[in-house]
């Protein structure tokens, strides 16, 4: 098919429809590795420890990594867990009312 002819259907030329695609494709992946990026920022606003939800007990909170699925692809991100050696639990900061944000 000759663009003349893809033209006249109303429908862009190949070239410009796969640009166009590849422009949509790299806005969200954009947006994915900000989203990683933010919830590193808010990772770093944690202090190093957090009292446990259940007896109050100082828990040193560390980071697991973690695969989250965008729109388009994946992103490595660092959760919080705390630990309580004391009651047997973990919890996750971010969820917790100590959590900043």
């Amino acid at each position: 098919m000759l663009i003349g002819e893809i033209e006249e259907e109303g429908r862009p030329p190949p070239v410009v429809e796969r640009v166009s695609q590849c422009a949509d494709l790299f806005e969200v992946g954009q947006r994915d590795g900000v989203i990683a990026r933010a919830l590193e920022l808010q990772n770093e606003q944690l202090p190093t420890e957090l009292p446990c939800p259940d007896c109050g007990g100082a828990c040193v909170v560390e980071f697991e990594k973690r695969t989250i699925q965008g729109r388009f692809g994946t992103a490595e991100i660092q959760e919080p867990l705390g630990h309580c050696a004391r009651c047997a639990r973990d919890f996750f900061p971010s969820a917790s009312r100590a959590a900043v944000g």
